[in-house]
């Protein structure tokens, strides 16, 4: 996108890198997230069913998983007792607004 910006400066009026919005963009291990460690796990767990002798990766998904089982541990203390929280109107017309935005640009760049 960048070039994009340089090159052809009056194509684009804006540009929005949705790369670093994601929680991966600033992950942490030591804190950890349980979106990026649930990934990883899965990830390890179906390399592990194609090679159950690999020490290395046996050392992986036990780190892993107890990373994510960490994650888990969190949540669950963070939530316990709590009632699932309902988007306000405004929370809604925001995430209304957004759709529509990947929609049409969705339309525009077909995979």
């Amino acid at each position: 996108m960048s070039a994009v910006s340089k090159y052809h400066p009056g194509r684009a009026s804006a540009l929005i890198y949705l790369d670093a919005g994601g929680s991966f963009a600033l992950y942490n291990p030591e804190h950890g997230d349980i979106f990026t460690d649930r990934a990883e796990l899965q990830d390890d767990l179906s390399k592990l069913g194609h090679n159950l002798f690999d020490d290395v990766l046996i050392n992986k998904t036990l780190a892993d998983e107890a990373r994510y089982r960490r994650n888990l541990q969190d949540l669950r203390d963070e939530v316990e007792g709590a009632e699932a929280p309902s988007p306000t109107a405004a929370g809604r017309s925001s995430i209304a607004f957004i759709s529509e935005i990947l929609h049409w640009i969705l339309r525009r760049h077909p995979a």
